[in-house]
């Protein structure tokens, strides 16, 4: 599976469209809000990066080590 990959920009914009209506709240990219939202999207788009390692590395553990293994199996293993 793969994930799209998102910018720190992308997640600027997201934290655009959640803020209130209103001119207070309409900052001008590149001024001092949006810069400051664009840093702390820095972070979300560092963690972004590596999800896709994340989930191809839970993926490959946990495949069933036995394709035939059924649910008689299990329960057997159970009790």
């Amino acid at each position: 599976m793969k994930l799209i990959k998102y910018t720190a920009r992308h997640f600027a914009n997201a934290h655009e469209s959640l803020r209130p209506p209103g001119a207070a709240w309409r900052w001008p990219e590149g001024g001092f809000g949006d810069s400051l939202i664009l840093a702390h999207s820095q972070e979300f788009a560092r963690l972004d990066a590596m999800l896709q390692d994340v989930i191809d590395y839970a993926t490959s553990i946990h495949k069933p080590a036995q394709a035939s293994w059924h649910i008689d199996e299990y329960r057997r293993v159970a009790n």
